[in-house]
């Protein structure tokens, strides 16, 4: 049988690229979007055997996209929907049915998920790979987890970089946010750290900053106040431990 045409949605591009990895790994042609316009522009221009989008997006979110394509009627108006959301309120299942998705798989995603969603939702009826139960589930000192876990070393590498570069940047975004008490901002940065955190396997990075965005979602100001720079603290951990496997194998290779 043949493999998918997926169209990949997502604005974080280090979840995107590990996606997008894994997919391309079982055989898959990846096409990628970065927001939801592009989505809908992707659908409308070609028919996509499935989409599988992120709901937190900031110029259009996943479910406004869903909406959008739909309304785009025939093949590429119907064409299967499964949202992909680490969002911490309890009704986003329903939220993304109702928005005319198909599906939902919470954050972080295993291979394994992914794969069960594409030979279920697929058009092109890609058969379910052998089950991964061997798959790591959390960051070790001999390699990475999460979805990053089965990937070679030489596709995880510019991934990782992304990721210590984003990561930075979106740590200095939490804290202008915080120092502000722009909730709004914050929750959305802090959602963006959280999911790439845990498609790496650092889910201990990945829970605090998922309680940052609970924090601004209940509007507890003090507990953002606290929980901020244990997050940091927690990304320069991830920071140090990224630079020491990178110094580790660049001595296995000489």
């Amino acid at each position: 049988m043949r493999r998918a045409r997926i169209l990949l949605v997502d604005d974080n591009r280090v979840n995107r690229k590990l996606l997008a990895a894994v997919l391309e790994a079982d055989g898959h042609r990846i096409d990628e979007a970065g927001s939801g316009r592009e989505a809908v522009e992707g659908c409308r221009l070609l028919p996509y055997d499935l989409v599988l989008m992120d709901i937190q997006m900031a110029d259009m979110d996943g479910l406004a996209a869903a909406t959008k394509i739909r309304a785009l009627g025939g093949r590429q108006g119907d064409v299967p929907i499964v949202a992909i959301s680490g969002d911490v309120e309890g009704d986003i299942a329903e939220r993304c049915l109702a928005a005319g998705m198909n599906g939902h798989l919470p954050k972080p995603v295993s291979p394994t998920m992914l794969a069960e969603a594409v030979a279920r939702w697929s058009r092109s009826r890609v058969p379910a790979l052998a089950d991964r139960a061997s798959e790591p589930v959390a960051a070790t000192s001999e390699r990475l987890g999460g979805l990053a876990g089965g990937l070679a070393a030489e596709t995880l590498a510019p991934i990782v970089d992304d990721f210590i570069a984003g990561s930075t940047l979106r740590m200095a975004d939490i804290e202008r946010a915080a120092a502000a008490g722009d909730l709004v901002r914050l929750r959305g940065y802090a959602h963006d750290l959280s999911g790439s955190a845990a498609n790496l396997g650092f889910m201990d990075l990945s829970r605090i900053a998922r309680s940052v965005e609970s924090a601004c979602i209940e509007s507890e100001r003090e507990s953002v106040k606290r929980l901020v720079p244990e997050t940091k603290a927690e990304l320069q951990q991830v920071l140090v431990t990224l630079a020491d496997r990178r110094r580790q194998a660049q001595e296995l290779s000489r």
